[in-house]
């Protein structure tokens, strides 16, 4: 299971020390990539997807568990619903193969 959230750094920290390399904690905020820019960045690993669209400050930070380029598309076009892109860059890292697909429907593929 994936969720984003914000935890406080002690709460984190006591987690840690309770459950040790049982718990793992990532985030797509920790990435610092595009972050003064306006843009829907779309980071891609082997099997966790996270979206993070900075619009005038950061708007949205979520993570699906999938890299297929279908369901990325799904929820770019989600994400493009409720927040109207428009020419907002869009940076796929890490799936050429969504990448591929993505720029079919959006012309702001990067």
């Amino acid at each position: 299971m994936v969720a984003v959230m914000a935890i406080a750094t002690t709460a984190l920290n006591d987690l840690r020390s309770k459950f040790g390399s049982r718990i793992c904690f990532s985030t797509p905020l920790l990435d610092t990539t595009h972050k003064e820019e306006n843009g829907l960045i779309v980071s891609c690993g082997k099997n966790t997807t996270y979206f993070r669209l900075h619009n005038d400050g950061l708007r949205i930070a979520e993570a699906i568990e999938s890299s297929s380029p279908n369901e990325i598309l799904y929820y770019i076009a989600r994400i493009s619903e409720i927040n109207e892109l428009g020419d907002i860059p869009i940076y796929i890292i890490g799936n050429e193969e969504a990448k591929k697909t993505i720029k079919k429907y959006y012309k702001t593929v990067i």
